[in-house]
């Protein structure tokens, strides 16, 4: 048997116990699992997620954001497209950090939003 990223092999214990899944699902799993910032299955595409964090020096300002393309979205912040940081420019990348899903990534923007985040990225960041 060939060892490809739809192999069931790669299938944990309890996802084996719960039923079948398809192998759309087996494939996408495992691509995202391994991290790639731009994964492919059955021709449709996966990116990873990024979690920023800028810092205007000027008005010492965070803000925190998260993106599927990292690259454009600094392009936007550095012309005073988005209306949150255009006031606060220049802005500096300090921080980033890869999620899988949207749905990570939100979550961790979320908490790098609150006190303690903001704390934390303080402390290990500046």
């Amino acid at each position: 048997m060939v060892n490809s990223p739809f192999d069931l092999r790669l299938l944990s214990r309890r996802s084996r116990d719960v039923g079948p899944i398809p192998m759309f699902f087996i494939g996408i799993r495992a691509l995202l699992a391994e991290q790639k910032p731009h994964a492919t299955v059955w021709g449709f595409s996966f990116m990873a997620f990024t979690i920023y964090v800028l810092y205007s020096q000027a008005y010492d300002r965070l803000y925190i954001g998260q993106t599927e393309d990292l690259k454009h979205r600094l392009s936007q912040h550095a012309n005073g497209e988005v209306f949150s940081t255009k006031s606060y420019l220049p802005m500096k990348l300090i921080y980033t950090e890869e999620a899988s899903t949207r749905a990570e990534a939100m979550r961790r923007e979320k908490q790098l939003k609150t006190r303690t985040g903001r704390v934390w990225l303080r402390a290990n960041c500046l």
